[in-house]
């Protein structure tokens, strides 16, 4: 019989899941750290939805979204590490309890990856866009955001929905 604190194995797959996180998130740290000293004083930092800037700020601001990534992850990882504390679609049963919480767990662990993206994704488009005295950002850009978002989610419910049948 399983309790709701199960600990669950650690599985190489996790580890890679992590690692590919916290590679992403270092990635978005030296990034800006390397062009930072090209970027101008003020750059924009944020885009309405048809992709014009309505936002600008000090190009130091900018290293926050990478501790901001970083903070993300860190919870995400802990949280993969606390499957029990979720709440799931399911009724958690003695016999679908341990696949739930791997299918949690790998969501979070899904989340550490797909989050520190987007921000690595809008650091990267950001230095691009800084030097350009017009700059605008293509509006394919939300529907990589809410793909990178949504898909893991809706990974999560269909791996939850089959384990419950």
């Amino acid at each position: 019989m399983m309790t709701n604190s199960t600990k669950m194995p650690f599985r190489l797959a996790d580890q890679i899941l992590e690692i590919i996180g916290l590679v992403i998130v270092l990635g978005s740290f030296f990034e800006l750290y390397v062009k930072i000293d090209t970027l101008p004083k003020i750059i924009p930092t944020h885009f309405d939805g048809s992709g014009t800037v309505d936002g600008w700020s000090e190009k130091t601001d900018l290293f926050m979204m990478p501790a901001f990534s970083a903070a993300l992850w860190l919870l995400m990882v802990f949280l993969s590490r606390k499957p029990h504390l979720f709440n799931y679609p399911t009724t958690l049963t003695d016999e679908n309890r341990a696949v739930q919480y791997r299918n949690g767990a790998l969501l979070m662990r899904l989340f550490a990856v797909s989050l520190p993206l987007v921000f690595a994704i809008l650091i990267h488009s950001t230095i691009q866009f800084a030097p350009n005295a017009n700059p605008h950002l293509d509006t394919y850009w939300i529907f990589i955001v809410l793909a990178l978002v949504f898909a893991p989610i809706l990974f999560f419910f269909i791996q939850s929905s089959k384990s419950n049948s």
